[in-house]
């Protein structure tokens, strides 16, 4: 889910997906890896709405920011029974998938985190695009995150563990990191959800034409692809440029502590290398992916506002300057 799928194939396969015409998926050869995670990404951020819908956008980034996990799992599947039936039933499909991707991650290198970085911004969407969304947008992971650890509790899958004594768990008690990378994306393409189901390899499940129900149908889900894949809409460019210049930094809230990215001015650069504070996912290949506490060489203004240039690992690219701080 980190790679994006070649745009031609993942259009042809959404194509004959929404003809009915959907191709055995089986043969590596024929239908890449990347072409089908990229289709079922396209999917979901294409519906007219999103699947934890907007009529409860505030209600999912308010339990997201509780740094209590139990309060918060506990808030989050007391929202997920408020979603509509086939909005419930569908999200329960795509992370019984996601948490099987998660079971193999010391081969995917897709853990719990990392998936919640690539379907935060998939599965909830604001009603329009502001200041304030852009500064939720880690918040988005923690719900994912949270939805995905705690998938039997949500889903009544198997009782939620026992509360001792009404004690609550009290490690961790900050937000997930995932929560730090904040990923904006306006890639659309339509695609049936029999054919989401075949790609997520998980059966039939939700099969028949009763399918077509609130929340996940429209003439996205049947037209043509739409545009491709772009990092932010012009509106939200502008938006984080007036971010950058007011010098604004993320700041994730915690019971008993709390972290700040640091801003890095061009005049703090001194010996051109920085140490990242965060995790981050580079979403254009001339952005640079990294972990936490590496170092960054030959770091330089790029000329775009909020953004560094840099080298690690013999590439270089770009780096999110609230994302680091400068080194002596």
């Amino acid at each position: 889910y980190r790679v994006a799928g070649v745009a031609s194939k993942v259009a042809r396969l959404v194509a004959a997906a929404a003809a009915g015409r959907l191709p055995a998926l089986e043969d590596p050869l024929a239908w890449e890896s990347k072409t089908l995670t990229s289709a079922l990404k396209s999917y979901l951020r294409g519906l007219p709405e999103p699947l934890l819908t907007r009529a409860l956008h505030d209600q999912f980034i308010a339990v997201a920011k509780n740094s209590r996990r139990a309060e918060r799992a506990a808030g989050v599947a007391a929202l997920v029974r408020a979603l509509p039936p086939r909005n419930r039933d569908m999200l329960r499909l795509v992370l019984r998938h996601l948490r099987n991707v998660a079971a193999r991650s010391d081969k995917n290198l897709m853990s719990c985190s990392n998936l919640a970085v690539c379907f935060g911004p998939t599965l909830l969407r604001p009603e329009r695009e502001t200041v304030a969304s852009i500064l939720d947008l880690k918040f988005y992971n923690v719900l994912v995150e949270t939805l995905l650890d705690h998938y039997e509790q949500i889903f009544e899958d198997a009782p939620p563990p026992p509360d001792h004594n009404g004690a609550l768990r009290t490690s961790p008690t900050s937000v997930p990191l995932s929560a730090r990378n904040d990923i904006g994306v306006v890639e659309r393409l339509g695609v049936s959800v029999a054919g989401c189901e075949r790609m997520l390899g998980v059966g039939p499940g939700l099969a028949g034409p009763g399918l077509a129900g609130p929340g996940l149908t429209g003439p996205a889900l049947t037209g043509p692809a739409l545009a491709g894949p772009a990092r932010y809409s012009p509106h939200h460019a502008q938006l984080l440029a007036q971010l950058a210049t007011r010098g604004s930094s993320l700041q994730l809230a915690a019971r008993s502590s709390s972290s700040s990215a640091e801003s890095v001015s061009a005049a703090s650069l001194g010996s051109g290398r920085v140490r990242t504070l965060y995790a981050c996912l580079g979403e254009s290949e001339g952005e640079l992916s990294f972990e936490p506490n590496q170092i960054i060489t030959n770091v330089a203004p790029s000329g775009e506002p909020g953004w560094l240039r840099g080298t690690l690992n013999g590439k270089t690219g770009l780096v999110p300057e609230n994302y680091v701080e400068p080194l002596p």
